[in-house]
């Protein structure tokens, strides 16, 4: 069975692993760091990157610290084009950005409800991994 993601097809007949490549604020200046993991994991085999951040704070991110944060990095390893990369995030307008970019898929870990999130990805015709977390259960 293959699935067209928007760059490239890919078989899902067999078993798929995904990398989490998770940018601390704290860090922004070992970009190259995060980027030797992402492409030592496609090395490996890995057939897939999310690129998320590791946050210590308790609300979220705003659309402009999430793409400070994450697209340089999406945009690096596009160019690389050995992976299917994809963004961890709930905001509507950062998925916009972030597939502006690059990233073919959404991991949100809020289950789509935040206002808008749904439509975006629809529009953006990007495929969503939910996660099941205390958010996105209540």
């Amino acid at each position: 069975m293959k699935f067209a993601f928007a760059r490239r097809n890919v078989d899902l007949s067999l078993t798929k692993v995904i990398g989490v490549i998770n940018v601390d604020p704290e860090d922004l200046k070992e970009l190259t760091i995060y980027k030797a993991k992402a492409l030592a994991m496609a090395s490996s085999g890995v057939d897939f990157i999310e690129l998320g951040v590791k946050s210590s704070k308790k609300e979220a991110l705003t659309c402009d610290e999430q793409a400070d944060l994450i697209l340089p990095l999406l945009r690096e390893l596009r160019l690389a084009q050995k992976v299917v990369l994809g963004v961890r995030t709930s905001d509507p307008q950062f998925m916009t950005l972030a597939a502006a970019a690059g990233a073919e898929f959404v991991v949100d870990p809020c289950a789509l409800k935040a206002e808008q999130a749904a439509q975006t990805a629809a529009k953006l015709d990007l495929p969503v991994i939910i996660c099941a977390n205390a958010i996105a259960l209540q």
